[in-house]
């Protein structure tokens, strides 16, 4: 097991990481258990080799990321409802998983997403018991440093695994001939063995110490905003099923003892951030160039963000905004066709409230082809807060971009911050409602007009309704949405209202009757970018004149749209409507993957599915 061990750090140490500053550690597979964790320098390059398995084919780079996260009531999949190119992925957004999903997810190889995660695992887990062992880890040195990365690591890492399949094996010893073949655990008890393992974390890597210059290093910060999340998890709905698979309860929750204690942890752990670590909200539109553009440093309001070097991660390439390149030679672009794969909800486009900053940063009525902005269709609001243009490194591949995963921002502690209050006060508080503002504040220039938008800050429901859809303001498109509407129990009535509001918009009814049902649109003075008239209420003056003919305006049917091919509108009932979002009885009971048939296989009887997701 030790050689083995070595061979495979060695292994990791030569792969393509983030973290080529750090990687340099010497380590070798001639080097017993004791040397190697008795040298913080070495130690450090097996910490790297987590980090770095994060970034591998069907891991964190791009389908955990890019497709196990859709669909929800503010964002889909943009080829969901289109048979022809729908495949094994993108048929996970519209809730048809199953188990012998191929295209990456059953693999021999053990390179499908259960497989890579548990591999993280086992490195974290190696890792923590070498620390543990030699390295006499303390809040002043850097194995306490280290040992404090491994086990936020391990713990992120079980936590996707539980919001992905539920109860999974609980691992916590690095493999061994006792426990290769492994059952699952209750969720519940995996849930508090991770958050007591980031309470010693915090213990290892004080506020005091000085933390790392960039983003793509397990800080303090990141520790307790991690507990935070993780405790609003435990605390939330949960799909169960018993014993025997046969009964689905998707309305879960541990006691409320338990509930209090775990929205205690969440509201202390976001208030020592808020009070130790305090961050500005800058310009929203500048937290994503600032992705796009690989800037890691520290001290923005990103906390953490995966660690891809330049030559892995998918992100910009399947999730940015849609460009259609011509590929012209030494061009920046000249590899890659951004495949624009993530679109949002059109109703939700114009949920948005005139004047927030959020929304065209969010979502653009546009794709680039050959470096002009072309308009789309209704149905084809492209996620635009990752884009090709805000790139500063050209692509090396036609997919890798580099753009590393923000797994948290200061924004969503605010937002936890709130949420916690208000549930242990059955009330919203001024300093919970001080902190949703704050939120507020930054999306709007005029900011007094907007932050009583919802209308109810008095009740612990209305307050918490105005939570959710703040929530759907600020994280749209950014792995967040599902998990938050799973743990509020809410998953397939605000996907139900979603497809109601596409009606309602396709009618120009309710809260859409003032959307204009035709826009018009005309190149800038630069040839490249659109002006666009008609997608914001009152907008329903035509710019149909001579004069406007003369500069350039030119009309596009809008909610009237018809698909060329079939006749019908683009938000039509069936093709779209009922098909976009969802594309099974009940997607509530579908919240959870099945475990791959390759790895139930290999599991010598230890794992099974629950039968309802077994097939479809």
């Amino acid at each position: 097991m030790k050689n083995l061990f070595y061979i495979l750090v060695a292994g990791l140490l030569l792969l393509n990481t983030s973290c080529d500053d750090y990687l340099d550690s010497g380590a070798s597979s001639s080097k017993s258990d004791e040397e190697l964790y008795s040298d913080p320098n070495l130690t450090e390059g097996a910490v790297m080799g987590i980090y770095n398995l994060m970034t591998e084919n069907r891991s964190y780079r791009n389908r955990m990321i890019c497709y196990m996260g859709v669909n929800t009531d503010i964002e889909t999949h943009s080829n969901s409802k289109d048979a022809a190119g729908k495949t094994d992925r993108t048929a996970l957004a519209t809730y048809q998983q199953t188990s012998s999903m191929t295209d990456g997810f059953n693999d021999s190889n053990s390179s499908d997403p259960w497989s890579r995660m548990y591999a993280i695992v086992e490195q974290a887990n190696l890792v923590i018991k070498g620390i543990q062992d030699f390295g006499n880890p303390t809040k002043e040195n850097q194995m306490g440093t280290l040992l404090a990365e491994a086990l936020t690591l391990r713990a992120m890492v079980y936590n996707d695994l539980i919001k992905y399949w539920g109860d999974v094996p609980a691992r916590f010893e690095p493999v061994s001939a006792d426990n290769v073949y492994m059952k699952k655990s209750d969720r519940n008890s995996i849930y508090n063995r991770i958050l007591d393992d980031l309470k010693t974390a915090e213990e290892f890597l004080p506020y005091s110490k000085t933390q790392y210059s960039n983003t793509q290093r397990v800080s303090t910060t990141f520790i307790k905003g991690l507990r935070a999340r993780i405790a609003l998890m435990a605390a939330g709905y949960q799909m169960k099923v018993s014993e025997d698979y046969q009964t689905i309860n998707t309305h879960y929750r541990v006691d409320a003892a338990r509930r209090t204690e775990l929205y205690t942890i969440a509201r202390d752990e976001c208030k020592d951030i808020i009070a130790q670590d305090p961050r500005t909200l800058g310009n929203y539109e500048d937290v994503f160039k600032r992705i796009c553009e690989r800037n890691f440093a520290s001290g923005s309001e990103i906390i953490f963000q995966m660690p891809f070097s330049s030559s892995r991660g998918e992100y910009v390439s399947y999730l940015g905004l849609r460009r259609e390149y011509e590929k012209l030679s030494g061009d920046k672009y000249s590899s890659i066709t951004v495949k624009g794969e993530i679109s949002v909800v059109p109703s939700f486009f114009y949920d948005f409230q005139t004047g927030d900053t959020r929304r065209d940063v969010t979502a653009a009525p546009y794709k680039w082809v050959d470096d002009v902005q072309t308009l789309t269709s209704v149905n084809k609001f492209y996620l635009a807060k990752f884009r090709a243009e805000w790139m500063k490194d050209n692509f090396l591949s036609s997919n890798d971009d580099g753009i590393a995963h923000c797994v948290l921002r200061y924004a969503d502690i605010l937002l936890m911050a709130a949420e916690a209050i208000n549930e242990l006060e059955s009330a919203p508080t001024a300093e919970a409602i001080g902190y949703l503002e704050a939120i507020r504040k930054r999306a709007f220039s005029d900011n007094e007009a907007h932050m009583n938008y919802c209308g109810d800050y008095t009740t612990k429901e209305g307050f918490l309704n105005a939570i959710v859809n703040e929530r759907a303001f600020e994280f749209c498109g950014e792995n967040i949405r599902k998990w938050d509407l799973m743990r509020w129990g809410a998953l397939k009535s605000k996907m139900d209202e979603a497809k109601a509001n596409l009606r309602d918009l396709r009618e120009q009814s309710g809260a859409y009757s003032g959307v204009p049902a035709d826009v018009y649109y005309k190149l800038n003075a630069d040839n490249q970018t659109l002006e666009i008239w008609g997608l914001n209420r009152g907008e329903d003056t035509p710019r149909n004149t001579d004069e406007d003919k003369a500069e350039g305006w030119k009309k596009k049917s809008w909610l009237t749209a018809t698909d060329s091919s079939t006749g019908k509108l683009l938000l039509d009932e069936d093709a779209y409507v009922n098909k976009a979002l969802y594309q099974c009885e009940d997607p509530d009971e579908r919240q959870l993957l099945p475990i791959m048939d390759v790895v139930i296989s290999n599991s010598q009887g230890a794992l099974s599915n629950y039968g309802y997701l077994s097939a479809y």
